[in-house]
């Protein structure tokens, strides 16, 4: 018999994912060129690298141009420029100038059609969306150019996108646009204290959001033994050390985004320990004790 699931999860075809012993791959997943890893590109190379080799969950950071298109792109800054070896032109780009700008001279940006393309090009990828902006105007804009970008399979393709909110009152914004059956609440733009965090897990098991994402540095045990008790899975950003990662998954975190490890290396050897763990009911957890 099969052992138990350490959380009592949804089933259906839209939350899969959420059952798939994999890693995440961030911004793309890194590039390999020559055996040197470079990150933030969400680039199509790196997508066809990652896919290869097992990815099916991938992050990509989307950030509008200057004509209100979404691109996939971290940030427009000149330091970003600088990293994927191109020239900073002093202005936010027009999709048309970004697409005819290669990273390092010689790899393939990226658009929003251009991910819905891979998409129904392979049934099997689900894209967790980094849109960067929580304010109402932007959130608004950039789920309108997704779903705009879906079109007609719009509600195939939806159950396909996971969406990160990065506040509570987010949730209500992007569900407005759309009713996104996927959702992952991730803390980079709340506070660094452990009673924030934790408001964020209280928060998420409230609204049915069943994974929240910490940055490495906010993980502590009692943070992931309280999410546990609530059903709540967690991710942890970005994890490139397969012991740390190892470590992290012993200690209770499910999911982690990463530029370099493989697709399963750190599940083949802690997933199974995970899953038998006996499941814990999500009783009353004393969440008000902890204020720290």
């Amino acid at each position: 018999m099969a052992p138990p699931l350490a959380l009592a999860l949804p089933a259906g075809p839209s939350v899969s994912w959420l059952r798939t012993p994999t890693n995440f791959a961030h911004a793309m997943g890194g590039l390999n060129v020559g055996g040197k890893i470079y990150t933030y590109t969400n680039t199509l190379e790196a997508f066809n690298q990652n896919y290869a080799k097992g990815y099916r969950i991938f992050e990509c950071d989307f950030f509008p141009t200057a004509d209100n298109q979404l691109a996939c792109r971290h940030d427009w800054t000149p330091l970003l420029y600088a990293q994927l070896g191109e020239h900073y032109p002093g202005h936010t780009p027009t999709m048309k100038e970004f697409m005819r700008t290669k990273v390092f001279g010689k790899y393939t940006p990226m658009n929003i059609n251009t991910v819905i393309g891979l998409m129904r090009a392979h049934p099997d990828m689900y894209v967790i969306t980094d849109t960067k902006f929580s304010d109402s105007a932007h959130v608004r804009l950039e789920m309108n150019l997704i779903v705009r970008a879906m079109g007609k399979d719009k509600n195939e393709l939806a159950k396909r996108f996971i969406i990160q909110i990065y506040h509570e009152g987010m949730v209500t914004m992007v569900r407005k646009v759309y009713p996104w059956p996927n959702i992952i609440f991730t803390t980079y733009h709340l506070s660094t204290t452990y009673s924030r965090n934790l408001g964020a897990v209280i928060w998420a098991k409230r609204y049915g959001i069943h994974v929240v994402t910490l940055d490495m540095y906010h993980y502590s045990s009692k943070l992931a033994s309280s999410a546990r008790k609530a059903g709540i899975a967690l991710a942890v950003n970005t994890i490139n050390s397969p012991s740390k990662a190892g470590s992290l998954n012993s200690a209770g975190v499910r999911y982690l985004y990463t530029d370099s490890l493989s697709s399963r290396d750190w599940w083949e050897t802690s997933f199974t320990a995970s899953l038998m763990q006996p499941p814990i009911a999500p009783d009353a957890v004393p969440f008000n004790r902890y204020d720290d």
